[in-house]
């Protein structure tokens, strides 16, 4: 790599690689990696080679030669978060074919330049600008596979979300949002929908028509009921649900075939719905800091599961059954009214850990739990 020196010049970083689907924690990964650099003048050599830019640093008394930027044809991704001249930066960035891939941070710019509705070709976008004004912009790029709005104290989501058929994973978690747009509904091939951390007091019910969705994060909200529709999305394996009041779950939720982790901790449910006993592809549950009181014989059925977690519950005794569930990694019982487990739990040859502080176990038993598991 061949570095030019000049005192007016301005850094940018890149890596020679390609990139495939870009998850949020491949953001991160990106954004703290070494950084090779090359300094861009008014006339730059071959850059032919470059794929990615990091032009993130910047300083009010750096000569910049902004223009310099079209000279790199073949860049595919370009981070500018942290720049003073971000929506500058982006004006240029339409000259860049083959650009696919931005990540804008970094809370200076109220506003964010209509120049973004400009970069036809993006594929991943991710903005955490922190407090700036909806980007109606972004409406304009219907290639857009990944969209990561995390983070930006948006009050609402003012987009028609009809024709981005190519969207598969959308984050709009950590914004102040009391309401989801409907019309998301068209996004049709979406695969995974981060709502946590808003303040939504209702939900859409349309979101039960994204019937390739795979993944929904739903957690620290308010709103106190899920829409029945939502047991219709047949392909979901995840459903994330935690850390507000809910107090009771659809009746048809065993709908949820292809379910494979449940996360429901820290709501206020009492009873689990006689058709949950149907998601036999459940590997994971969690139930932690509810009041449920009874886990019903049907858990057999769940022969797939391998964690359980109960704990900061009121269950003063398990059904035999669960003792059945040949698949069981891990057992979490803590804080709890249990004075005995189900005698076939001593003989799972799959259980690791079992937790189960805070009960109302002998000291004998207490004995007894700690020679097999190590549990006190």
């Amino acid at each position: 790599m061949n570095h030019t020196n000049n005192s007016n010049i301005f850094a940018f970083f890149f890596f020679l690689f390609s990139f495939g689907t870009w998850s949020q924690q491949t953001l991160n990964t990106l954004a703290s990696m070494p950084q090779g650099c090359v300094k861009i003048q008014k006339h730059v050599g071959s850059t032919d080679k470059v794929q990615m830019l990091d032009i993130s640093i910047w300083r009010e008394k750096d000569t910049v030669y902004i223009d310099s930027i079209r000279n790199f044809q073949n860049v595919e991704f370009v981070n500018i978060g942290g720049n003073l001249k971000k929506n500058e930066i982006i004006s240029e960035l339409k000259n860049l074919p083959n650009l696919k891939q931005l990540l804008y941070w970094g809370g200076n710019n109220k506003v964010i330049t209509e120049d973004l509705g400009g970069l036809n070709n993006l594929t991943h976008l991710s903005i955490k600008n922190g407090d700036c004004s909806f980007p109606r912009s972004i409406e304009k790029l219907k290639k857009l596979k990944v969209l990561n709005l995390d983070g930006n104290f948006f009050k609402k989501i003012e987009m028609d979300f009809a024709g981005f058929d190519s969207l598969q994973y959308l984050n709009l978690a950590s914004n102040v949002l009391d309401s989801v747009p409907s019309n998301v509904q068209f996004c049709k091939n979406l695969k995974e929908l981060n709502l946590r951390r808003n303040v939504l007091e209702n939900l859409p019910a349309e979101i039960g028509n994204l019937e390739n969705l795979e993944v929904l994060r739903m957690g620290h909200n308010t709103f106190q009921e899920i829409p029945n529709s939502y047991c219709n999305l047949k392909k979901l394996k995840e459903l994330h649900i935690y850390g507000f009041e809910l107090t009771k779950l659809p009746k048809k939720i065993g709908k949820l075939k292809n379910l494979e982790l449940l996360d429901l901790s820290r709501q206020r449910l009492t009873v689990l719905p006689i058709s949950f006993y149907k998601l036999t592809n459940l590997r994971e549950l969690n139930l932690d800091g509810n009041k449920v009181n009874k886990i019903d014989k049907r858990i057999v059925k769940l022969t797939k599961l391998e964690v359980i977690n109960l704990n900061r519950n009121d269950i003063s005794s398990l059904p035999n059954e669960i003792g059945e569930l040949t698949n069981l990694k891990t057992l979490e019982l803590n804080y709890n009214q249990l004075n005995a487990l189900p005698e076939a739990f001593f003989t799972l040859e799959t259980l690791r850990v079992v937790s189960v502080y805070g009960n109302k176990f002998s000291d004998e038993y207490r004995s007894r739990l700690t020679e097999k598991w190590n549990s006190y």
